[in-house]
């Protein structure tokens, strides 16, 4: 069972703790420097076998697909043939014309009204300012 103190519970959550920081010690990107030169040259090995093989099948391919080119027929393609044209649709007839009505003089008549004269707007007559005239400065 685990220790009381007065923080709290220790003991097996502080093991669980350091057990995580063990387990995710290495996790991530590994440290080239503690690499060794085996897995290196076997790395380089490998990558340049499977570089090797694809160029080798991809030049196969080309030449499969151009052979199959040289030898395959193809007959010209025949146009495709012309619609049949639609059957015309019959046309509506067409609407008779409305007859025409003359017009109709206005049963009501409006007595003409003469229109009173406008006023004309009275002339303000003012007389004109006397300038003033300023008397020279006595001499001294």
């Amino acid at each position: 069972m685990a220790r009381q103190t007065q923080t709290g519970y220790t003991g097996q959550r502080e093991t669980t703790a350091q057990q995580n920081d063990i387990a995710f010690s290495h996790f991530g990107v590994m440290h080239t420097g503690k690499q060794g030169r085996g897995s290196l040259f076997s790395a380089l090995v490998i990558n340049v076998t499977l570089l090797v093989v694809a160029l080798i099948l991809t030049a196969a391919a080309k030449k499969v697909s151009e052979a199959h080119k040289i030898t395959m027929l193809t007959a010209p393609s025949t146009p495709p043939p012309k619609p049949e044209p639609k059957p015309e649709l019959p046309r509506p007839k067409p609407l008779p014309k409305p007859p025409v009505i003359p017009p109709t003089p206005p049963k009501i008549k409006i007595p003409e009204t003469k229109l009173p004269d406008v006023p004309k707007p009275p002339e303000v007559k003012m007389e004109t300012p006397k300038p003033v005239v300023l008397l020279p400065a006595p001499p001294k």
